[in-house]
């Protein structure tokens, strides 16, 4: 074909159809914020990815800290984790890991830290385990300054997370998880303040027919250390919370729960804490407990839908006198 000009040539194709082999294409379902289909209201969702993308000065991504990106989110200053919501005050907020209370999550001094991860199966890869750490190391430059009340400084924080979980038959799951961590900061010889936390959690997931039992074994502890001067004259404080709950949901939505309280502070009748020298004249320590059971009824699919609970409790404190003579709070019933 020899082409002198511009020329526009058709040519008629036969159609004849090719099989190829079946394309699936998967992807990640991200719950959204606000579903329809829940009770729950004004849920933020982030997951790890999408943390590690965050742009960090100076230490890493920090889980509680990225909060304050969201509306509603603030805290008091830069040098703090502690969080507000709506308007709420730091102690306010129900922090849980594995269902286990952590009660301060705060950490000081985190510029330079050094992290370890290791994970691997368990049991022929029915389970596997997981164990991660971190550690602060600017207190070690502390060392090699000239001043002696520096030297005698120190100024540090670790976490170490524990994880392990294993299937067992046809529908049976135990995890056991952990949390240790602890914050230290010592000013030479002027003062010294310290906190911790722990927390275990240990659960069980067991189907018998059409009922799924999930019971859940969850522990917390944390302490506070803070003093001030290491000399004769030296006044320190110290405070403890425990906490140890046992929770049993079955699938018709059955909960059963029991708690134990001490060391409970309460006023003595008529306190004036505003003209009293003796603070410890006005008060009370006693302890308590609480227990009960829960039922929820749902129904989630039909035309007709709705739930109905029912709930049997007692909680009970025992608060006596300072003396064998003082009542104390409603007679020490």
């Amino acid at each position: 074909m020899d082409l002198e000009a511009t020329t526009s040539v058709d040519f008629a194709l036969a159609l004849r159809p090719v099989s190829v082999a079946e394309l699936t294409v998967e992807t990640e379902h991200e719950p959204p914020d606000l579903d329809p289909g829940t009770v729950e209201m004004s849920v933020i969702r982030f997951d790890a990815p999408a943390l590690s993308q965050l742009p960090v000065v100076l230490g890493e991504a920090d889980p509680v800290r990225t909060l304050t990106l969201y509306s509603g989110i603030t805290t008091t200053n830069d040098a703090t984790t502690a969080i507000n919501v709506r308007g709420g005050a730091g102690d306010e907020n129900l922090i849980l890991l594995d269902d286990s209370e952590v009660f301060n999550p705060a950490h000081a001094i985190g510029l330079l830290s050094s992290r370890l991860n290791l994970e691997g199966p368990l049991f022929d890869g029915s389970g596997s385990w997981l164990v991660a750490g971190r550690r602060t190391y600017a207190d070690l430059f502390l060392g090699l300054a000239s001043d002696p009340e520096v030297q005698e400084s120190v100024a540090y924080f670790y976490d170490l997370n524990a994880k392990a979980n294993a299937r067992y038959g046809a529908t049976g799951q135990v995890m056991l998880s952990g949390y240790f961590g602890r914050d230290r900061l010592k000013v030479g010889s002027v003062a010294s303040v310290g906190w911790g936390n722990a927390a275990g959690t240990m659960r069980w997931n067991h189907g018998f027919g059409p009922v799924f039992s999930h019971v859940t074994l969850a522990f917390s502890d944390y302490d506070y250390h803070m003093q001030s001067g290491f000399n004769a004259r030296a006044v320190s404080l110290d405070s403890r919370v425990r906490h140890l709950s046992l929770s049993v949901d079955e699938s018709w939505t059955l909960g059963i729960y029991y708690k134990r309280a001490r060391h409970l502070i309460d006023y003595v009748d008529g306190a004036d804490l505003w003209v009293s020298r003796s603070l410890e004249t006005m008060l009370l320590e006693g302890a308590g407990r609480g227990y009960g059971l829960e039922l929820l009824l749902r129904k989630t699919q039909g035309r007709l839908r709705g739930w109905a609970s029912y709930t049997l409790a007692r909680s009970n404190q025992r608060t006596p006198g300072l003396t064998e003579a003082d009542p104390g709070i409603n007679g020490g019933n």
